[in-house]
Formats: C-alpha cells, sequence, structure tokens
C-alpha cells in the first residue's frame, strides 16, 4: 500500500482561499499561479507540460462566471485529500 501524496500546508491554504473565494461572492476566480491549478489542467487536459496563463485563460474562457468551481475541479482532478475528508 503506498502512502497518500503529501500536500503542503500552503497548499491547502491556497487552495481553501480560493473555496473561500467562491462562498465570498467570487465565483469567476482563475489563480493562473497556483501550482495545483496548473498541474490539474495540464492533467486533465492532457498536456505535455505546464500550462502558461494564456493557456489556462484560453480554456477556461467558456467556465464564466464560474471559474472558481472550475479551479475546485481542477484541483480535485489531482486527487488531493482534503483535512475536513479524514484522510
Amino acid at each position: 500500500m503506498t502512502a497518500p501524496p503529501r500536500v503542503s500546508r500552503a497548499a491547502i491554504v491556497r487552495l481553501c482561499g480560493e473555496v473561500v473565494n467562491q462562498r465570498r461572492g467570487r465565483p469567476d476566480v482563475l489563480p493562473v499561479d497556483d501550482l495545483g491549478v496548473r498541474r490539474g489542467f495540464q492533467q486533465t487536459y492532457g498536456l505535455g507540460e505546464l500550462p502558461k496563463p494564456e493557456e489556462m485563460q484560453r480554456i477556461a474562457e467558456p467556465w464564466r462566471p464560474y471559474r472558481s468551481a472550475g479551479t475546485w475541479y481542477m484541483w480535485r482532478s489531482l486527487g488531493v485529500a482534503l483535512p475536513e475528508e479524514g484522510r
């Protein structure tokens, strides 16, 4: 059995910050510099390398005005366990 991936506290804080933004009436935030979101884009869209901000904006354009929700899904696509899941 392999250990689950380790996630830094800073990564969790960034993710929680994005969820808070979504809940505070900011449903259209796309954090193009967030490594977890970039890796989610890379994995989900089968990209050979981490996407640049411009590519992420182009891909996420159809998500408007709910890009914060898309951000959440990009994080979740990585299989990162969140503290409230008790893993």
